[in-house]
């Protein structure tokens, strides 16, 4: 009977899962500051479009209140005979245009604002909705 003791020299396999460990340590913390650089990136991005948008609302909306005054000195020149109802119509189709532009520019702003929320991660806050905690939390 006996007591058989056994102990690694060199503890090969311990240093090497320690090394292994720390590798994957460092590759995730790259790994997360590669993804906040990223998100730095879209939001950065995002602002600057929705700037963009924010100045194309009012010129759309110009263009708006500039088509429906061409189109009111339209008819009443069809009124006093020196127009067709054609022209009327054209400008009228110019003005239809003119708001789908304006509807479009305040639609593509808001839709960036939507993406700027989303990727800040505040959605839910903006519209204050509680998120109830999970269990373990």
């Amino acid at each position: 009977f006996g007591i058989q003791l056994s102990m690694p020299l060199f503890l090969r396999a311990e240093r090497n899962r320690k090394k292994r460990d720390i590798a994957t340590k460092e590759q995730a913390i790259l790994d997360l500051k590669r993804q906040e650089e990223t998100v730095v990136q879209e939001v950065d991005f995002t602002v600057r479009q929705i700037r963009t948008l924010w100045t194309q609302i009012p010129y759309t909306r110009e263009v708006v209140i500039a088509q429906q005054a061409a189109l009111e000195a339209e008819k009443k020149k069809l009124d006093a005979g020196k127009s067709t109802s054609f022209n009327v119509l054209t400008i009228a189709s110019l003005v239809a245009s003119a708001q789908y532009d304006e509807i479009k520019a305040i639609l593509d702003y808001n839709r960036a604002l939507a993406e700027l929320a989303f990727r800040k991660g505040t959605t839910l806050q903006r519209w204050n909705v509680d998120r109830p905690n999970r269990v373990g939390q």
